[in-house]
């Protein structure tokens, strides 16, 4: 089999994935655009969109970097590093070193009534608290990123970058996704294929982010779509 078919096909492949990814965010855009927000109080079965304020859960969190008392954290660090393919050839890539996140439902109420969000299978889209890189001219990090570092055995490495990200007790979220009432408390999880969004951003930005999300996706799908049947049907050399 021609060369070109194999690696058109695999292109293609890709192009499909990433068709699906834009969908999914596209549809996002849409559902949050088009699902009116409604009081607690009054969301029973099905597809909500709701906003309020955090609360303290089932126990307080400690955010691991600036050691705030929060209800959800997610931490991510990663390191600029230089890989080689089998022809010698060198590129540099962001690998993953650490990623904690918490696992604890988030609740929220709106003055209404109380909201229990379970976070599995979320699409989690929130402000970065904490954000650092190392530079080649200067590997300063703020004392409470270094003293992370250090505690978990990073510290002086070569290009790192890293985020933290908490939500403390007050703080507004918007929450989009599968709800169930069960007595006075509302509980909201990912069911199937309806999107499960959990974000501090205001509800216009948060749909501005989904629909740049997928326009992007879509122009690199066709671009992939494009250049595999390309390499599909052209003759070889």
């Amino acid at each position: 089999m021609d060369i070109n078919v194999i690696i058109g096909g695999i292109v293609l492949l890709g192009g499909i994935g990433v068709v699906c990814l834009a969908y999914s965010k596209l549809k996002n855009f849409y559902l949050i655009k088009s699902t009116p927000t409604l009081p607690i109080n009054r969301v029973y079965k099905g597809l909500a969109e709701v906003k309020g304020k955090a609360i303290e859960g089932d126990r307080q969190l400690i955010s691991p970097i600036s050691e705030t008392p929060c209800v959800y954290y997610e931490v991510k660090v990663e390191e600029l590093q230089r890989e080689y393919n089998r022809r010698g050839r060198s590129h540099k890539s962001w690998k993953t070193l650490k990623q904690l996140e918490s696992s604890e439902p988030i609740y929220l109420e709106d003055g209404t009534g109380r909201a229990r969000v379970l976070i599995q299978g979320a699409e989690m889209v929130f402000n970065k608290d904490i954000k650092a890189e190392s530079k080649l001219w200067s590997k300063n990090f703020p004392p409470v990123v270094e003293n992370y570092l250090q505690s978990i055995g990073l510290s002086g490495r070569g290009n790192i970058r890293l985020f933290e990200i908490f939500v403390k007790p007050g703080d507004r979220l918007y929450v989009l996704g599968s709800a169930d009432r069960k007595g006075d408390q509302v509980n909201f999880e990912k069911q199937g294929s309806l999107p499960m969004v959990i974000s501090d951003f205001p509800e216009e930005k948060l749909a501005g982010h989904f629909m740049g999300n997928g326009m992007a996706l879509t122009l690199g799908a066709l671009v992939l779509l494009g250049l595999g049947l390309f390499l599909i049907v052209s003759k070889p050399m």
